[in-house]
């Protein structure tokens, strides 16, 4: 089992540590859903069983969680938590290993959020959550190191 971390360790201390070793990702899909609508931007076909098991972490805590590993690749869930406005979001800005030369590495999301998005008409209003689908392919990692722990940092919105 995963063990998920969110904003609770203060980011800057590990930045000033440890910048970690930058990891490339794919997004393969963006939702925001409310009680009332549902919008989800995919970027290629994924097999039933990921998408299901995506679906299953609409109403997770913030944070990340391995849906699925593969020979090749992992495929992780990235909860942003809510918005109160259907416009804002939410980007990942980087993946980072960190730690890496102790049993205790773990992969570092940094997410900033967004205003404007495109996705959904203005009109419309409530609280949505947000979540997206990323998948890292296993030989982009540090060798040796598995993804076994994650830190899901979002920078403050500025006004």
């Amino acid at each position: 089992m995963n063990e998920v971390y969110t904003e609770s360790q203060n980011i800057t201390q590990i930045d000033q540590a440890d910048k970690g070793t930058a990891i490339p990702y794919k997004q393969l899909r963006y939702t925001k859903a409310s009680s009332d609508f549902s919008w989800e931007g995919s970027t290629k076909e994924l097999p039933e069983e990921i998408i299901d098991r995506y679906d299953s972490y609409a109403n997770s805590v913030p944070g990340g969680f391995v849906i699925q590993e593969t020979p090749s690749e992992y495929f992780i869930c990235v909860n942003f938590g809510k918005k109160e406005s259907v416009t804002k979001g939410f980007k990942i800005n980087s993946l980072a290993m960190h730690d890496i030369n102790s049993e205790r590495s773990f992969l570092r999301i940094h997410a900033i959020p967004v205003s404007y998005e495109d996705a959904m008409d203005e009109k419309v209003h409530g609280v949505v959550t947000i979540r997206a689908l990323i998948s890292v392919a296993k030989k982009d990692l540090p060798e040796g190191i598995e993804i076994n722990e994650m830190i899901l940092s979002v920078e403050e919105e500025k006004e």
